[in-house]
């Protein structure tokens, strides 16, 4: 949460992050530049629900293995 903080990550993402950051198996950042923006991201990484999923029977049709977090470096009210 500390490297969320750094890169102004807005409330609500850093909130949503830390509700399923306990669940994820990796967690990764990122930061992309163009002549437009710049835009931090970070990903939370859920592998072991494909594993949960693969023991259930019938098996959900689909799966949530990642969730992520755009916003624009200038201004993180600006959500991508």
């Amino acid at each position: 949460m500390d490297v969320c903080r750094l890169i102004n990550m807005p409330e609500d993402f850093k909130e949503m992050f830390q509700s399923e950051l306990h669940e994820a198996n990796h967690v990764l950042f990122g930061f992309e530049k163009n002549e437009k923006k710049s835009v931090y991201k970070a990903y939370l990484e859920f592998n072991s629900r494909l594993k949960e999923v693969y023991r259930q029977d019938p098996r959900p049709e689909s799966v949530v293995m990642y969730k992520g977090f755009k916003w624009d470096a200038s201004d993180n009210s600006k959500r991508l």
